[in-house]
């Protein structure tokens, strides 16, 4: 089993599959990760070698907000909107939606 960015990826799927199993990462994001590794996006994840696992390590950790970080992040944004009273996303009243 290999661990990227702190999470367990299932070795039985193609690398650009499971990453997407990292918050904050999804198919096109993957697909970049591998090409700036030169990794072949559909080879498994139990045949990529140790230095392979670590460079993709090294480039989320360099150049992608992902898992706790990237969920700090969101949660905070939320929160300061609520605290602005912001009414992101509501009409105001006596407009009509038409």
């Amino acid at each position: 089993m290999a661990r990227i960015a702190g999470v367990t990826i299932p070795s039985e799927k193609q690398v650009w599959i499971a990453l997407t199993y990292v918050y904050g990462i999804g198919e096109t994001t993957s697909r970049a990760i591998l090409a700036a590794a030169k990794i072949e996006p559909t080879t498994r994840v139990k045949d990529i070698t140790e230095a392979e696992e670590q460079k993709i390590n090294e480039i989320i950790k360099n150049g992608h907000l992902v898992e706790g970080d990237l969920k700090r992040l969101v949660t905070n944004n939320i929160k300061r909107i609520k605290e602005i009273n912001s009414y992101k996303g509501h009409s105001p009243q006596g407009w009509s939606s038409s």
